[in-house]
Protein backbone atom coordinates (compact mmCIF):
# COMPACT_ATOMS: atom_id res chain seq x y z
CA UNK A 1 0.00 0.00 0.00
CA UNK A 2 1.33 3.06 -1.18
CA UNK A 3 2.14 6.17 1.93
CA UNK A 4 -0.03 9.40 2.00
CA UNK A 5 3.26 11.26 1.33
CA UNK A 6 3.58 9.30 -1.78
CA UNK A 7 -0.14 9.05 -2.72
CA UNK A 8 -1.63 12.62 -3.06
CA UNK A 9 0.24 14.79 -6.35
CA UNK A 10 1.89 17.67 -6.29
CA UNK A 11 0.50 20.44 -4.37
CA UNK A 12 -1.54 22.80 -5.64
CA UNK A 13 -2.85 19.86 -7.71
CA UNK A 14 -6.73 19.70 -8.42
CA UNK A 15 -6.82 16.44 -5.59
CA UNK A 16 -4.96 18.68 -3.04
CA UNK A 17 -7.25 21.27 -3.45
CA UNK A 18 -10.47 19.10 -3.66
CA UNK A 19 -9.04 17.49 -0.23
CA UNK A 20 -8.11 20.81 1.40
CA UNK A 21 -12.27 21.77 0.53
CA UNK A 22 -13.09 18.64 2.37
CA UNK A 23 -10.90 19.62 4.73
CA UNK A 24 -12.45 22.95 5.50
CA UNK A 25 -15.86 21.66 5.19
CA UNK A 26 -15.46 18.79 8.01
CA UNK A 27 -13.99 21.16 10.27
CA UNK A 28 -16.65 23.88 10.32
CA UNK A 29 -18.77 21.54 10.42
CA UNK A 30 -16.77 20.29 13.55
CA UNK A 31 -17.21 24.02 14.67
CA UNK A 32 -13.64 24.54 15.00
CA UNK A 33 -11.64 27.72 14.17
CA UNK A 34 -8.08 27.50 12.11
CA UNK A 35 -6.67 28.54 15.27
CA UNK A 36 -8.12 25.49 17.70
CA UNK A 37 -7.89 23.27 14.81
CA UNK A 38 -4.24 23.58 14.30
CA UNK A 39 -3.17 23.85 17.74
CA UNK A 40 -4.90 20.12 18.18
CA UNK A 41 -3.11 18.57 15.51
CA UNK A 42 0.14 20.86 16.44
CA UNK A 43 1.01 22.91 13.39
CA UNK A 44 0.45 26.30 12.97
CA UNK A 45 -2.61 28.02 11.40
CA UNK A 46 -0.54 29.49 8.38
CA UNK A 47 0.17 25.62 8.09
CA UNK A 48 -3.41 24.41 8.55
CA UNK A 49 -4.66 27.65 6.40
CA UNK A 50 -2.24 26.54 3.17
CA UNK A 51 -3.44 22.82 3.63
CA UNK A 52 -7.43 23.54 3.32
CA UNK A 53 -6.43 25.61 0.33
CA UNK A 54 -4.40 22.83 -1.29
CA UNK A 55 -1.13 24.87 -1.44
CA UNK A 56 0.29 22.86 0.65
CA UNK A 57 -0.01 19.12 1.44
CA UNK A 58 -0.98 17.16 4.64
CA UNK A 59 3.15 15.71 5.01
CA UNK A 60 2.21 12.77 7.41
CA UNK A 61 -0.96 10.55 8.24
CA UNK A 62 0.12 11.48 11.99
CA UNK A 63 -1.56 14.71 11.60
CA UNK A 64 -4.25 13.83 9.35
CA UNK A 65 -4.86 11.23 12.32
CA UNK A 66 -4.75 14.14 14.63
CA UNK A 67 -7.46 16.04 12.49
CA UNK A 68 -10.07 13.28 11.82
CA UNK A 69 -9.74 12.96 15.42
CA UNK A 70 -10.61 16.83 16.45
CA UNK A 71 -13.53 16.79 13.59
CA UNK A 72 -14.28 12.91 14.70
CA UNK A 73 -14.24 12.34 11.28
CA UNK A 74 -13.63 8.53 10.00
CA UNK A 75 -9.63 8.43 8.82
CA UNK A 76 -11.10 6.23 6.32
CA UNK A 77 -12.73 9.05 4.52
CA UNK A 78 -9.50 10.93 4.01
CA UNK A 79 -7.60 7.63 2.62
CA UNK A 80 -10.32 7.23 0.12
CA UNK A 81 -10.12 11.04 -1.30
CA UNK A 82 -6.25 10.30 -1.11
CA UNK A 83 -6.77 7.55 -3.31
CA UNK A 84 -6.03 4.38 -0.70
CA UNK A 85 -8.48 1.96 -0.79
CA UNK A 86 -9.38 0.50 2.66
CA UNK A 87 -11.78 -2.71 2.30
CA UNK A 88 -13.00 -3.81 5.72
CA UNK A 89 -10.87 -6.44 6.15
CA UNK A 90 -8.06 -4.22 5.48
CA UNK A 91 -8.40 -1.47 7.84
CA UNK A 92 -5.17 1.01 8.86
CA UNK A 93 -5.31 -1.21 12.35
CA UNK A 94 -5.75 -4.66 10.94
CA UNK A 95 -2.43 -3.62 8.89
CA UNK A 96 -0.07 -2.51 11.98
CA UNK A 97 -1.81 -5.30 14.14
CA UNK A 98 -1.70 -8.71 11.58
CA UNK A 99 -2.45 -10.95 14.35
CA UNK A 100 -6.02 -9.55 14.97
CA UNK A 101 -8.94 -12.28 14.88
CA UNK A 102 -11.85 -10.31 15.08
CA UNK A 103 -13.80 -6.76 15.16
CA UNK A 104 -14.26 -6.90 19.41
CA UNK A 105 -9.95 -6.95 19.17
CA UNK A 106 -9.71 -4.20 16.48
CA UNK A 107 -12.26 -1.78 18.00
CA UNK A 108 -10.50 -2.61 21.49
CA UNK A 109 -7.49 -1.50 20.15
CA UNK A 110 -8.80 1.44 18.66
CA UNK A 111 -10.42 2.57 21.88
CA UNK A 112 -6.65 1.70 24.06
CA UNK A 113 -5.01 4.17 21.17
CA UNK A 114 -7.70 7.10 21.81
CA UNK A 115 -7.43 6.35 25.74
CA UNK A 116 -3.29 6.59 25.78
CA UNK A 117 -3.43 9.54 23.64
CA UNK A 118 -5.62 11.50 25.60
CA UNK A 119 -4.10 14.62 26.74
CA UNK A 120 -5.87 13.93 30.42
CA UNK A 121 -3.65 10.96 31.33
CA UNK A 122 0.04 11.48 32.72
CA UNK A 123 2.72 8.72 31.67
CA UNK A 124 2.34 6.98 35.29
CA UNK A 125 -1.72 6.58 34.33
CA UNK A 126 -0.80 4.62 31.29
CA UNK A 127 1.81 2.91 32.68
CA UNK A 128 -0.72 1.93 35.03
CA UNK A 129 -3.34 1.27 32.19
CA UNK A 130 -0.75 -1.11 30.65
CA UNK A 131 0.14 -3.02 33.74
CA UNK A 132 -3.74 -3.75 34.31
CA UNK A 133 -3.98 -4.82 30.60
CA UNK A 134 -0.90 -7.34 30.89
CA UNK A 135 -2.05 -8.18 34.08
CA UNK A 136 -5.64 -9.24 32.65
CA UNK A 137 -4.25 -10.68 29.70
CA UNK A 138 -1.94 -13.32 31.97
CA UNK A 139 -4.74 -14.13 33.93
CA UNK A 140 -6.76 -14.83 30.71
CA UNK A 141 -4.29 -16.92 29.60
CA UNK A 142 -3.97 -18.87 32.50
CA UNK A 143 -7.97 -19.30 32.85
CA UNK A 144 -8.46 -20.05 29.35
CA UNK A 145 -5.65 -23.09 29.29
Amino acid sequence: MKTLENRIEERGSERSRMIGHAMREDRKNAGLTIRILAEKMDISPTHLTRIESGDRLMDSVEKLIRFCDACHIPIEKYLVLCGLNISDTDTPVRKAFPAIKSKEQEDAIIAFAKLITSKNLTDDNITQILDNATAFADFCDKKNQ
